[in-house]
């Protein structure tokens, strides 16, 4: 698909859990080349109630030893979505293992609120390697609030992960109920962490990144951010990565990683995600055929030879793509000197 032609204007911004989805003006990518992104639609956002499904086949059960409990004092969900199923990025954020990883859902209507107790039945795709599906398949007791939180562990170290063909029924008495089923049409995103402070800091900026972009696709603002002003591809990168990194002018990423010598060539992402993380490393384009850039590395992926990403103003909004990165485009690594 085709790249906008340069950065575009948008007066907003978002918050962490969302409301129903609203359209963007903005031009549509369009196309697909060699070094052309190609767009993570996200599904066409639910009615109240999402429709009625039977889960998609059997499924192992994911380990669930080594949980994560939640910290103390977690608050609840201060805006939730009008749809029957909602995610909750801020209950997770703080919450980072090597090997684990939260999946916490807010049931909020259709034929699951009333719930004691659900099956989940999932998969999450290794955006390392998008040949490798993690099946999921829990009982989990349904929490005050209607919180499903629960977690997923025996992953990888330092990767992010996109849940897949998630649906909840009801097993409140014991029996799962497949009439009660709905599928989780939205897309979600955990990630693990290495032993490093990096590595924590770099979790983070992605989950706050991606979580701005599921907030777009529902519409959910929240103008207090700042991010979304003038020409904000690279205002985004910044406000993401600045509440863990030492980042200060919200037009400074490209200057950020030269001062700390960790700007280069975009051909060495593969050698440095064969060798460690790039989550979270900054790629930029300037003067191309496609106009100037800013984006996001969520992942090198090996099956494919292509980036996982997301990125601020693309077609007026944030969104996730994927992409081969093209010669001569500038790579920020991020480097333990940038941690706060």
């Amino acid at each position: 698909m085709q790249a906008l032609k340069s950065c575009r204007y948008s007066g907003v911004a978002l918050t962490f859990i969302l409301l129903l989805s609203c359209g963007f003006e903005g031009r549509k990518p369009h196309g697909q080349g060699s070094d052309q992104p190609v767009v993570d639609v996200p599904p066409a956002p639910p009615a109240l109630v999402d429709a009625p499904s039977q889960p998609d086949g059997d499924v192992d059960q994911g380990r669930s030893d080594d949980d994560l409990p939640p910290p103390s004092g977690l608050p609840a969900p201060r805006r939730l979505p009008r749809i029957a199923v909602a995610y909750d990025y801020a209950g997770v954020l703080s919450r980072d293992s090597q090997t684990a990883a939260v999946i916490r859902l807010v049931l909020q209507g259709g034929p699951l609120k009333a719930s004691r107790r659900v099956l989940f039945s999932g998969s999450l795709l290794n955006l390392n390697n998008s040949s490798i599906r993690v099946p999921v398949e829990r009982e989990v007791d349904v929490a005050e609030g209607g919180i499903v939180d629960f977690t997923v562990s025996g992953l990888d170290p330092e990767t992010i992960y996109r849940l897949e063909k998630a649906s909840l029924a009801d097993a409140s008495g014991g029996l799962v109920a497949p009439p009660n089923a709905v599928q989780i049409s939205h897309q979600f995103h955990v990630a693990t962490v290495g032993d490093s402070a990096l590595s924590k800091a770099r979790r983070r900026m992605v989950l706050r990144a991606v979580a701005e972009s599921y907030d777009w696709d529902h519409g959910n603002y929240d103008g207090s951010k700042g991010y979304a002003n003038g020409s904000w591809c690279d205002r985004f990168y910044t406000w993401a990565a600045k509440h863990d990194f030492k980042v200060a002018n919200p037009y400074s990423a490209k200057s950020f990683f030269s001062r700390h010598g960790s700007l280069g060539n975009s051909g060495r992402v593969p050698g440095l995600a064969a060798r460690g993380s790039v989550m979270g490393d900054f790629v930029r384009y300037e003067g191309s055929s496609q106009g100037t850039h800013t984006f996001m590395i969520l992942a090198y992926d090996q099956a494919t030879r292509m980036v996982w990403t997301v990125e601020g103003n693309f077609n007026s909004s944030v969104e996730r793509l994927t992409r081969r990165l093209g010669s001569g485009w500038w790579h920020g690594q991020l480097v333990d000197s940038q941690v706060r």
